[in-house]
């Protein structure tokens, strides 16, 4: 769910997630893995490959923010669990779990 998610988003809105092994924010998708996902020390979905990230920058805080509002309308269609912008810790980044 995690990456066919993820290539919709560079698909249907021109962005580029990271923060897993299959999405580099520079290069887009990658298929043989091995992107940057740093690993946190507390248990989030980032460490078992469920989660992504959309960074503020470049794309600013209003394109963000209609991302935000059409991943909260298919939040259950895409299989989302949690989702984080504006509020702590996620003022400079969208978070997109599938756990």
């Amino acid at each position: 769910r995690t990456i066919a998610v993820g290539k919709q988003l560079i698909e249907k809105f021109g962005l580029k997630p990271w923060q897993h092994p299959n999405f580099d924010a520079d290069k887009g998708f990658v298929a043989e893995g091995g992107a940057r996902n740093w690993e946190r020390p507390y248990n989030s979905l980032h460490n078992h490959n469920q989660a992504l990230d959309i960074p503020l920058h470049p794309y600013g805080g209003e394109k963000l923010d209609e991302l935000y509002t059409y991943l909260q309308k298919n939040r259950k269609a895409l299989g989302i669990t949690e989702l984080l912008w504006r509020c702590k810790n996620h003022n400079d980044h969208i978070h997109i779990g599938f756990g």
